[in-house]
């Protein structure tokens, strides 16, 4: 036999049945009544009726024959009207909910106890005296039975606290098994008791009950929420009429999370908000495809069996002894879903896989989803987050790691602002990097280009001296000039013939290079001309275009003739000046050469001359290598520029990103995380050797500690870094390289310290509390409540003694907390060994794990499983011991606390009232 646990179902707790005995509209028709209830998807039925139980004993003889076979609980509901009156002038709808095991003491044990006196005689809560009272207070002692009971029972009133007195003379009978509780309208109920000196009457009266019979939103907020005593409200359709069977006003069902039994229904009492719903539909919203629903280990021998294992959508615990299966049932339950989930944690160091190569590792585990989609090792279907044993404390105790960064990073990316912002920094970061590269790269070509054009440079030999022989030069040609007698106009004549000369020349060469060019071009011209041509005939053409298609071609070939006539023309001029320019020649030459004789005997100016025009070749040159070594320089300090910016835009947009990160605040649980700046060490040391520390150091960048160096920064002004880090740019640009040590490149020195010294790091605040400074046990806290708050994913989470390193304080309050409001978004399987987080966390199913190898306590398998809600007490009789207790009694005996805790969930929401 296998159970689930606690689950949703529609509970109607307030129906009435046909031959009620107030207000019966049913007409008898008994068979219409249960065909209505028979087609509804109701699990529980309070039968209802006025201080009577006979139609619920109808009823269970209606079940127990066969009908309602979709009821699986009938649930005893005695309404009565206390002796106090609302404005509306009527008695206080008081309801009792009984267990159907005290049945048969309820007339004896209790109806026949309460009394009603009127006209000094006392009647009992029994159908005869009803009838009497009704006669008597009618006056007609012929009033027929039917209409003298509904009289009578109109006017037997109680009072609640002669109901509690009674109940409680029968304590060894009824405790534990029956629920009281009042209605809340203003016309029959609690809130119609509005004086103020009834306010007294109506908190006692409240105080007495265990529920408020109520669906107005308003009441289920402060009843359940504000009221000192937080009283769980449910609803029925109260129908005293066909139509209404199973049909509440407004669709406001009451569901209830609870086995199907009066235990179960008791536990609205301790968990009044999570436990009790009023709403058309079905409370779980969690999608099918995010809730496990079942697993069995596949295994025929004796060591699992085949077992299957029932989950619900919310919380589930895995308790058990040391050995006893629980932390391997999860391991199982992951490795059906998601290996490469646990590879991932497994390459992170954080917990040692001891399944991994074992028996166990290769067991097939099928795991069903609630849509019905089976997961196993070769067919692996949704998604888990899984948490090992330790796993939370080894991150904790590392939680500066990557790890823990990278799980950070991960969740506040979940923000899509700050996730712009981060990816942006992230691909500005890589940006950068590559261009500084680059800008190095070209700083250290351009340094070495700049050296071999000065070295080229001091070859020609210096500046001023070869001015100074440009004038020696010059001085020996005007002393030539004066010895020859040569007239200097003659020589400035002679100049500018012998220019004019070798101008004419040049003309030609530009005359005869156009001439080239023209001749090509008539070439090119015929040559495409006839290719198009070619092209134009290879394709085929209607009989009707073909006309046209001639003429086309024939413009085409006058339009070309034309243009190479013009061509033809333009040579023909061309060829004409070069013509009159050969006849311009010949007239220079004639012109020149009288000048030619008298310049003969100027050989020696002549040569010295040309040494002049050598000495002037030299200057040119260095002034172009002059030209070059600025062009050099201005490259150079471009991309030194380039390296400055990209160090203020990375400072900057780091800056940014932090800013942004803390000015909106990104929370979990009372847990706030915090950007700041993180020196990069390994960036820093780096750099640090590779210099000669003795003879240089950045001092505006770093400060010695304890024979250690760290950055020197101000995060409040990140200007400050920016500037010493451009300093210290160009003074590592000119460093003597003397400062570096031996063999190292000055340019992958820069390159080194150019690489971020500081960088995006994450951390965690509880309320003021840095992570850094908590205990081992509270930053784990802090770190379980991440993971299981991270991604937008609603998969199931599954985590193994998350309380390890925990106080019991810790956990019966935060880590309690944590876990009951992550199971309400998702799914939660958990092993553990604390009682608090399976009691206080108000499990919706415990599963019981034992090994048994010897079969003392199990019946079968050396692993045995059985599960059910914390409210179970269901036992199989000779299925072995495990099998005999329910999950109440296991929880008392493997879990030290198991009682208290029970006892402190059960008495969460009760108030002292002795002042």
């Amino acid at each position: 036999m296998n159970y689930i646990g606690a689950t949703w179902n529609k509970w109607n707790l307030h129906i009435h049945t046909p031959e009620t005995a107030k207000n019966d509209n049913f007409k008898g028709d008994w068979d219409s009544y249960l065909n209505k209830i028979e087609e509804s998807d109701i699990k529980v039925l309070g039968i209802t009726d006025y201080y009577l139980i006979e139609n619920f004993k109808k009823v269970k003889e209606y079940k127990d024959s066969g009908r309602l076979e979709n009821i699986e609980l009938l649930i005893i509901n005695i309404e009565m009207r206390l002796e106090n009156s609302t404005y509306g002038d009527k008695g206080v709808n008081y309801h009792i909910l009984f267990s159907e095991e005290v049945y048969n003491s309820i007339q004896e044990k209790f109806l026949n106890k309460l009394n009603f006196e009127y006209n000094d005689q006392t009647y009992n809560a029994t159908k005869n005296d009803f009838i009497s009272l009704g006669k008597s207070f009618s006056g007609n002692a012929k009033l027929s039975d039917k209409k003298a009971l509904e009289i009578g029972i109109e006017q037997f009133k109680v009072n609640y606290k002669e109901v509690k007195r009674v109940l409680n003379e029968n304590k060894s009978i009824f405790e534990g098994k029956y629920l009281i509780g009042v209605a809340n309208s203003s016309n029959d109920g609690a809130s119609g008791i509005k004086d103020n000196q009834m306010k007294g009457i109506r908190e006692e009266i409240l105080r007495s009950c265990d529920f408020i019979f109520t669906s107005n939103p308003g009441d289920i907020k402060y009843y359940s929420n504000s009221h000192e005593r937080k009283l769980p409200c449910i609803h029925g359709c109260d129908a005293h009429i066909l139509e209404k069977v199973c049909n509440p006003d407004l669709d406001r069902n009451t569901w209830i999370k609870a086995e199907l039994s009066f235990d179960g229904l008791k536990q609205i009492t301790h968990e009044p908000i999570s436990r009790v719903k009023i709403q058309k539909d079905h409370p779980d919203e969690k999608k099918n495809y995010e809730v496990i629903e079942s697993v069995t280990i596949n295994d025929e021998s004796n060591l699992f069996g085949n077992q299957n294992i029932n989950f619900t959508s919310g919380l589930n615990t895995i308790i058990g002894g040391k050995s006893s299966g629980k932390s391997l049932l999860l391991y199982k339950i992951a490795q059906s879903i998601n290996q490469s989930f646990i590879d991932k944690i497994s390459d992170e160091k954080l917990w040692n896989n001891n399944y991994k190569n074992s028996v166990i590792e290769g067991l097939e585990t099928n795991t069903i989803w609630r849509n019905g989609i089976k997961s196993n090792i070769d067919n692996q279907e949704g998604n888990i987050t899984y948490i090992p044993q330790m796993y939370i404390n080894e991150l904790a105790e590392r939680e500066d790691s990557p790890i823990l960064q990278e799980k950070l990073i991960n969740f506040i990316s979940e923000n899509k602002h700050i996730n712009t912002e981060l990816e942006q920094l992230n691909n500005l970061e890589k940006q950068i990097s590559k261009d500084n590269f680059q800008q190095i790269q070209i700083i250290e070509e351009k340094s070495r280009h700049k050296i071999d054009i000065e070295m080229k440079k001091a070859e020609i030999g210096s500046l001023s001296a070869i001015t100074q022989e440009l004038k020696t030069l010059q001085s020996e040609i005007d002393i030539r000039v004066a010895e020859s007698n040569i007239d200097s106009k003659n020589v400035i004549k002679y100049k500018d013939l012998k220019e004019n000369i070798k101008n004419e020349y040049e003309k030609i060469k530009a005359i005869e290079k156009c001439e080239e060019e023209l001749i090509s071009l008539q070439s090119n011209i015929k040559e495409y001309f006839q290719n198009f041509v070619n092209s134009l005939d290879s394709q085929v053409y209607p009989e009707k275009l073909l006309s046209q298609y001639d003429l086309f071609k024939q413009n085409l070939n006058n339009d070309k003739n034309t243009f190479i006539k013009e061509i033809e023309q333009v040579k023909n001029h061309e060829i004409t000046n070069k013509k009159t320019i050969i006849d311009t020649i010949g007239e220079l030459e004639i012109e020149i050469d009288p000048y030619k004789k008298l310049m003969e005997k100027k050989d020696e100016i002549e040569k010295i001359e040309k040494k002049k025009v050598i000495e002037e070749d030299k200057i040119t040159s260095i002034e172009n290598y002059e030209n070059e070594i600025e062009e050099v320089l201005q490259s150079k300090n471009s991309a030194i520029s380039q390296l400055k910016e990209n160090t203020k835009i990375y400072y900057e947009t780091l800056n940014q990103v932090i800013k942004s990160i803390n000015n909106n605040p990104i929370k979990f649980n009372d847990v706030t995380i915090v950007a700041e700046f993180k020196e990069n060490t390994k960036t820093f040391e780096t750099f640090l050797e590779k210099i000669n520390q003795r003879s240089y150091l950045p001092k505006d960048l770093f400060i010695s500690e304890d024979e250690h160096y760290k950055i020197k920064y101000n995060p409040s002004d990140i200007e400050e870094i920016i500037s010493t880090i451009i300093l210290d740019t160009d003074e590592l640009l000119n460093l003597s390289e003397s400062k570096f040590k031996k063999h190292e490149n000055r340019y992958l020195i820069l390159q080194s310290y150019l690489q971020p010294m500081l960088s995006l790091h994450l951390t965690m605040k509880d309320n003021d509390e840095v992570i850094s400074k908590m205990s081992p046990g509270k930053s784990g806290l802090v770190i379980l409540k991440l993971l299981i708050n991270t991604l937008n994913d609603n998969h199931p989470i599954l985590i193994d003694q998350p309380e390890d390193n925990l106080d019991n304080r810790t956990i019966s309050t935060d880590l309690v907390d944590t876990i009951r409001e992550i199971s309400e978004q998702r799914q939660v399987i958990m092993v553990t060994h604390n009682a608090n987080l399976v009691v206080l966390t108000d499990s919706e199913n415990v599963v019981v794990a034992n090994q048994d190898r010897l079969k003392k306590e199990n019946f079968q398998y050396d692993f045995e499983y059985i599960n059910g809600p914390l409210e179970s007490n269901i036992v199989e009789e000779n299925k072995g011991l495990l099998k005999e207790k329910g999950i109440k009694t296991h929880i008392f005996d493997i879990l030290e606390g198991g009682e208290r805790a029970f006892s402190i969930r059960e008495k969460r929401y009760e108030v002292s009232y002795d002042k």
